[in-house]
């Protein structure tokens, strides 16, 4: 367990997902020699707020005091960031104090499991038999479950090959700025045993594989996917939705739907990496075929100075909106008051129904049909 080793792997904790779901997207990185996510094209914020978070650690200071502080790539800590630090450290510093034995930003390694067995941990700490590996989200838009999260639990099996004398090991998730029905802290804990299992039958056989292995698979995993691009099985799929009949759905099996329906994420994370790279060849001057730039629509707008004229003329009563309350959305992000007031008075209200991949976190339910409502009915 060190921390001298390069900031990133290609068969990293943060990849694992990718990595072991998909092996063949390990050789096209390799051999394109693509950064291992790319993720870090709109994480730069994330990356700040995470260095703050461990200057407020290390130093024990307040996530108050670092704002206005510039960290990753000069970006200057702003008060929604030190409001996501101070939930991240109102987790944890409980952990440090009571544990004692603690560490932050640290880089796991073990060459014993694999050459490329190496990633950076958020927190993590020790104490009688229990490991507690915590793992700090800034994003707002992808929701982060620590059931079996393979992130944390790479992570989870380097310091079990550290501390084998654990019982025990709690993952956890803080995720301050994202909406999850169990609030912004996940945690699943798993025994010493079943995680050690876990490392030695399915993450390391994974790694091996992964080296050697070049087949394709297509689901979530390929969102951060450095290689969504040039993807054979993604342009296979890309190519045969385009050219697809919907009118065959109707008569195709209920197997066949499914297995198309569970393509449906990955084929929009490609059409995005599409958009994303066609507008960026037009923003540098780059004329990319049957495609142009153009301006986004936006609402027309008041000019300043006119809000005197309109009065005047239609009068206040009908000039002016009246009063609505804020969504809960709005009310938390005033702060710990806020969100106090969210927990306390806001809920999620019956909307319909969706689908969803059979691996969403979500519960399944059933609908209620007409035959099961009327069923007791009689004519």
């Amino acid at each position: 367990m060190t921390e001298d080793r390069p900031k990133h792997s290609k068969l990293g904790a943060s990849g694992a997902e990718r990595w072991m779901n998909c092996p063949g997207s390990t050789t096209i990185v390799k051999a394109l020699n693509l950064p291992q996510s790319d993720e870090e094209d709109y994480a730069i914020e994330g990356s700040a707020c995470h260095e703050a978070a461990a200057e407020c650690i290390k130093r024990d200071l307040e996530p108050w005091e670092v704002v206005g502080q510039k960290f990753y790539k000069d970006t200057v800590v702003t008060p929604e960031m030190a409001d996501a630090i101070h939930d991240y450290l109102a987790f944890i510093t409980p952990l440090k104090n009571e544990y004692g034995t603690w560490w932050c930003e640290f880089a796991i390694s073990d060459p014993s499991v694999h050459e490329d067995f190496y990633g950076t941990v958020d927190f993590a700490a020790v104490n009688e038999g229990v490991i507690d590996v915590v793992d700090f989200k800034y994003g707002a838009g992808i929701t982060v479950e620590a059931y079996r999260n393979p992130q944390l639990m790479y992570y989870a099996y380097g310091f079990l090959l550290f501390r084998p004398d654990a019982r025990r090991v709690r993952l956890s998730i803080v995720q301050p700025r994202a909406y999850h029905e169990e609030g912004p802290v996940r945690t699943w804990e798993i025994s010493a045993e079943e995680l050690a299992e876990w490392g030695e039958k399915t993450l390391v056989t994974a790694m091996r594989a992964a080296l050697i292995d070049e087949t394709f698979d297509a689901g979530p995993w390929c969102r951060f996917c450095p290689a969504k691009l040039v993807c054979p099985l993604l342009d296979g799929i890309y190519k045969a939705s385009a050219q697809f009949d919907p009118k065959r759905y109707g008569s195709m099996e209920d197997a066949a739907l499914g297995r198309d329906y569970n393509l449906i994420q990955a084929i929009k994370f490609r059409i995005a990496a599409v958009e994303k790279e066609v507008e960026k060849r037009w923003m540098v001057g780059r004329e990319v075929p049957f495609a142009k730039l153009v301006n986004k629509r936006s609402n027309r707008v008041w000019k300043p100075g006119a809000e005197p004229a309109i009065i005047a003329r239609v009068g206040v009563k009908d000039a002016y909106t009246e009063p609505k309350l804020k969504t809960p959305a709005a009310i938390e992000e005033m702060g710990k008051t806020g969100k106090d007031l969210a927990t306390e008075f806001a809920y999620m209200p019956f909307n319909g129904y969706s689908i969803a991949r059979a691996d969403d976190p979500r519960m399944a339910v059933k609908p209620e049909l007409a035959a099961d409502v009327f069923k007791d009915v009689k004519l």
